[in-house]
């Protein structure tokens, strides 16, 4: 009839079926918290009658899973809903299922109550229940990446901008997207508000702010010029042993014309020396682009159109890698004082999370270098 189960230390996986109480403490650690369609249906199936030693009956009623210990935070613990949504919601297509309906948080005193129902928000052949509760949670505190699939229980999309050598978090990026414009803030964050499709295509543009003018010239320099030319003979750019970003090669085709070549160096070298060269401009791209590990070469190519696939797991947010053409080497740091995601707390182990999530990306790719 009733259940605790107890994670201890480390990461654990906590999940039961069929309890008509549940508990579950997950201890120290990132724990991944279960709730699964069979535990949905022996909730459905309400209070149990069961037969006594003397033929007389007692009667159990069915609870919520109560979750004592659940940790807020990015790179804390997970409420893993994947399951139920796939084997007791109907007609769930994959999108955020807080805006669609399916899953709702409530605050109730100091807890948080998570309620599920079946046919979303549309339906009305099912009514939300009260499937757990996380106690001592506030819903404000709750992030996407505390939940499977990870979507903000707002609804909202985050964008979060970055340069790709530094790590340098970049304000006043412009962003547009559907019939949305934002700037990101000093933290290199903006809202896109509340996206339901499954597909987002946005523009992000940069011009270089006044304070940092003098930053920005001085990333572009005589390094950078030595940069393309070794690219160009087959050099190492980077070192032993640390291979060229994709990102580099887009920043070293200095002309914009999808290739790498001796001009791109000539016109470096003549922004240094002052003579009539482009203005270092910056680029974006989408930090899960599949497409861009493969261009590390002398022909990157046009710089890819922005988008990100919303549906399936759906991301955390939306990460935007800054590259400033003619920085090769990623030295640009920003004004003094800018903030990056390798010190910022907010941001505590970004890459290690982001590439055990994305296998298909290389630690090189970001300038993380060794990586373990």
């Amino acid at each position: 009839m009733s259940a605790s189960l107890d994670g201890g230390s480390g990461d654990d996986l906590l999940t039961a079926r069929g309890v008509l109480h549940l508990s579950l403490t997950g201890g120290t650690g990132a724990d991944t918290f279960v709730l699964t369609a069979q535990q949905y249906r022996t909730f459905l199936e309400g209070t149990r009658a069961f037969l006594n030693a003397d033929n007389s009956y007692t009667s159990v009623a069915v609870g919520p899973t109560v979750i004592t210990d659940f940790e807020v935070g990015a790179g804390k613990d997970v409420l893993d809903c994947s399951e139920l949504l796939k084997n007791a919601a109907l007609a769930y297509d994959g999108t955020n299922p807080f805006t669609t309906g399916f899953l709702t948080l409530t605050q109730s005193g100091k807890d948080t109550e998570v309620s599920f129902d079946a046919d979303g928000g549309a339906g009305s052949a099912n009514r939300a229940e009260t499937i757990a509760v996380l106690k001592n949670v506030l819903v404000t505190d709750l992030q996407a990446g505390n939940f499977s699939p990870n979507y903000s229980p707002d609804g909202s999309l985050p964008v979060l901008s970055y340069s790709w050598g530094a790590h340098t978090l970049l304000n006043a990026v412009d962003l547009l997207a559907n019939g949305l414009a934002v700037t990101t803030d000093v933290n290199g964050a903006a809202n896109l508000g509340v996206v339901t499709s499954k597909t987002l295509v946005l523009t992000a543009s940069r011009a270089v702010p006044a304070a940092e003018s003098t930053a920005t010239d001085q990333a572009v320099n005589l390094q950078d010029a030595i940069a393309i030319l070794k690219m160009i003979v087959g050099l190492d750019v980077n070192g032993a042993g640390k291979a060229l970003s994709p990102y580099q090669a887009y920043a070293a085709d200095y002309d914009g014309n999808g290739k790498v070549e001796l001009s791109d160096a000539i016109g470096v070298l003549k922004h240094v020396v002052g003579l009539d060269a482009p203005t270092p401009q910056w680029l974006f791209f989408n930090e899960l682009d599949t497409a861009v590990p493969g261009k590390a070469n002398l022909l990157p190519g046009s710089v890819p159109g922005l988008s990100a696939d919303l549906s399936g797991s759906g991301p955390i947010h939306v990460g935007l890698v800054g590259v400033l053409r003619g920085d090769v080497d990623g030295s640009y740091a920003g004004a003094a004082g800018a903030l990056d995601l390798d010190t910022d707390a907010t941001h505590a182990n970004y890459f290690t999370l982001l590439l055990a999530a994305h296998k298909e990306l290389s630690p090189s790719q970001f300038g993380v270098y060794p990586y373990p």
